[in-house]
């Protein structure tokens, strides 16, 4: 029986198939098929045809509706355009029977995307590529966070093969990070797309018996057969590993013997590292001098010195003292020029190779081995005299160094600092508090990729920047790490289903972080769950989402996002269920400024509750009628009137209150109707015993004219207790 598949099939797309599809495939068939059975099964029902309903699609029929969908991509239609987006969710649910059309979904964010959007400002990166690659980059989905899609097997061959260099040699850290994480992400899907596409065009070459051509056997690295130039009717064996020139090394009559005569000269080569003619000429354009080499060995990873820099100047050392100074001009060329790089501990540097000086320094080494290279006969300074200028200069008061008389113990001739110091150093922890907003996809999936808000992805871009591991903590999980995965879910620091602070000071004790040093990246909940759990804590964010939104984007100096959503502590400190009279403050048709609050939802007997609470802002439309948009947008949250009830909060972010009359408050908005626990408030020189959300919304107006009104409901309520 025939797999099937259920998805939910657009009805502009359904009925495109019953009215102009002209089945000449199998998949075709099935798809019209399907859509028929649809059309009668909503005909039955007494629906429209174009409402969704599931078809049961074969794999033919799903890609013959993936076709379809991608057609229209580029219609001007724009029914046409969202239905074709709707199919393509399902897009990586069809099997092709050719493995080259395969699908992989890739992500990346804006350290890894603005080397190929040339909206970043910078040239197309699939310009001159083939036409499927450019195809595949087109329909990228590019943002200020990233840029994300699914692309075919050569598409992300091609990323590959640009990004994963990166992830040892790109000079900004969080690049170099995002693109190991794209590497092990993508490396394993790739390899295995790759030996299905081998198997399918060898197959399919097979069938079609195409001419093989001259045959061509393996052959050791460097070695070659083919006819001599003065007698074509022999096979000659040639050898370019000998000191960069080819040689004849024999000659044959017969194919086999040249073949066996070509191994058997392979075999006196053994272990050599064989390198092309390109590569070896790059190596000779070095033209390191003998002293030059000498100082990459003591920085490469087997050496057992150490080239370090403190007040005096540059040094070897074996890690008991100084030892032979090195010439400064001879270290910053090597510098300048990416050999070299250095770390700073107790005041002094300490210098090694490169990722990519370790690689071209094991070639160097290889070519002078074989013969196939030689010290240049002086020192190669490639470096302009400016770039070894801008190498910073160590500070005299700063150093730490030791003396004849002061013979350093082993950890501190390794670390830099005495055991006890490397001991007591506590660890570095980046947390950043969980998003408001997370990704609907059911299951479980990575912490890092649940959370999908702009204020989670500065948080998380800014942490990529700084010393130590990052982790989140989770409204629900506690302290977890980003690759942790978790299910969706809908409670916030504090509230009912939320983790306790028990857990998670149990998390950290298990973890061994109760003495680290803490940064935390989120609102003033969750710095404050913080600092109940560590002595040691930075909190660098302040103010509003908006403020916190261009901090971060300070620390990872790239643009501020837009706050699409809000961190989950940010809510209002204290909130209410009244009816939008009893807010204050509100706009009316001669005062039609909006009334920026927490909105928590309609309330009511069905919603006693709030929901999810977001910014708003309250809008007079006219006729008694007042709308509640999420603030700074369009998007209309709740149509109401002032007799409507709903949750609501203070605001404490708003700068500043409309200035009303008495009259006019009296005309705006109603003394509040729920009464709390009286508190008490003073106003001028005179003490009310008065409910507490009064309180509340007196401290939100500090205007003469609000005083005057609130010291006459003070004074209402003091004698007639309404």
């Amino acid at each position: 029986m025939t797999k099937t598949i259920t998805l939910p099939v657009p009805g502009q797309i359904r009925r495109h198939v019953l009215k102009n599809l002209a089945p000449k495939t199998k998949g075709e068939r099935d798809l019209l098929d399907a859509s028929r059975d649809g059309a009668a099964e909503l005909e039955a029902k007494g629906m429209n045809s174009l409402n969704t309903i599931d078809l049961h699609l074969t794999n033919d029929a799903v890609g013959s509706a993936i076709d379809i969908a991608r057609g229209w991509l580029a219609s001007d239609n724009g029914n046409d355009v969202m239905a074709a987006k709707s199919m393509l969710k399902f897009e990586l649910e069809y099997e092709p029977d050719d493995p080259r059309e395969i699908r992989h979904e890739v992500k990346m964010p804006k350290s890894l995307a603005v080397h190929f959007k040339p909206t970043y400002g910078q040239q197309p990166w699939a310009e001159g590529k083939s036409e499927v690659i450019q195809a595949d980059m087109d329909r990228m989905s590019w943002s200020t966070s990233g840029g994300r899609g699914r692309v075919r097997a050569e598409t992300l061959g091609a990323l590959l093969d640009t990004i994963t260099p990166w992830a040892d040699s790109h000079p900004q850290a969080a690049a170099a990070r995002a693109a190991r994480k794209f590497a092990e992400t993508h490396t394993e899907p790739y390899e295995k797309t790759t030996r299905l596409i081998n198997g399918y065009v060898e197959g399919d070459e097979g069938d079609q018996a195409p001419d093989p051509g001259p045959w061509k056997p393996d052959l050791p690295k460097g070695v070659s057969i083919r006819p001599t130039s003065d007698r074509p009717e022999t096979f000659g064996v040639f050898c370019s590993r000998h000191e960069g020139a080819e040689i004849l090394i024999s000659e044959h009559e017969d194919m086999g013997y040249a073949i066996a005569g070509a191994n058997a000269h392979g075999a006196e080569h053994p272990n050599v590292t064989f390198i092309p003619e390109e590569e070896l000429a790059a190596l000779r354009g070095f033209a390191f001098s003998e002293a030059q080499i000498a100082l990459l060995g003591v920085a490469g990873e087997s050496s057992t010195l150490d080239l370090i820099e403190d007040a005096k100047g540059f040094y070897v050392s074996d890690g008991w003292g100084r030892g032979k100074p090195a010439n400064r001009t001879r270290v910053l060329d090597l510098w300048a020029r990416g050999w070299l790089m250095y770390s700073l501990r107790d005041g002094r540097r300490y210098f090694r190779l490169t990722p990519s000086g370790t690689a071209h320094f094991k070639q160097w080494q290889a070519a002078r081995d074989q013969g196939l290279i030689d010290y240049a006969t002086k020192d190669g300074l490639n470096s302009a005299k400016e770039q070894r200028e801008a190498y910073p200069r160590l500070m005299a008061e700063a150093q730490v160094q030791a003396t004849d008389d002061e013979t350093p113990d082993f950890m501190e001739a390794v670390h830099g600092r005495g055991e006890a110091a490397v001991e007591a150093e506590p660890k570095r922890l980046v947390v950043v508090a969980c998003g408001g907003k997370k990704s609907g996809m059911l299951g479980k999936i990575r912490a890092d990729e649940r959370y999908i808000g702009n204020y989670f992805t500065a948080c998380l871009m800014a942490s990529e920047v700084m010393d130590g591991a990052t982790m989140v903590l989770s409204a629900k999980y506690g302290l977890i790490p980003l690759s942790e995965e978790i299910e969706n879910y809908d409670v916030t620091l504090g509230s009912k289903g939320s983790i306790r602070l028990a857990a998670v000071k149990r998390q950290v004790e298990e973890l061994g972080l109760t003495d680290a040093r803490v940064t935390v990246l989120g609102g003033a909940r969750y710095v404050k769950a913080a600092r109940q759990i560590w002595v040691d804590v930075e909190a660098p964010l302040t103010g509003g989402i908006g403020q916190q939104l261009k901090q971060l984007a300070g620390i990872y100096e790239g643009e501020a996002l837009a706050p699409d959503d809000a961190p989950e502590d940010d809510v209002p400190e204290r909130f209410y269920q009244t009816k939008l009279q009893e807010v204050g403050y509100l706009p009316s048709r001669h005062k039609p400024k909006p009334r920026q609050l927490w909105f928590g939802g309609k309330a009511g007997r069905f919603n006693p509750e709030p929901g999810g609470w977001v910014r708003a802002e309250v809008t007079y439309t006219g006729e008694g009628k007042y709308a509640i948009y999420r603030l700074g947008t369009s998007e209309e949250l709740l149509s109401c009137t002032l007799r409507s009830l709903i949750h609501w909060g203070p605001l404490n972010e708003q700068t500043s209150e409309p200035t009303q009359s008495p009259d006019e408050s009296r005309e705006a908005e109603a003394a509040p109707a729920s009464v709390e626990p009286a508190a008490k408030s003073t106003i001028g020189d005179q003490l009310y015993e008065v409910p507490e959300n009064w309180i509340e919304l007196a401290e939100e107006g500090d205007t003469e004219a609000a005083r005057r009104y609130w010291t006459r409901r003070c004074e209402e309520w003091r004698l007639t207790g309404k």
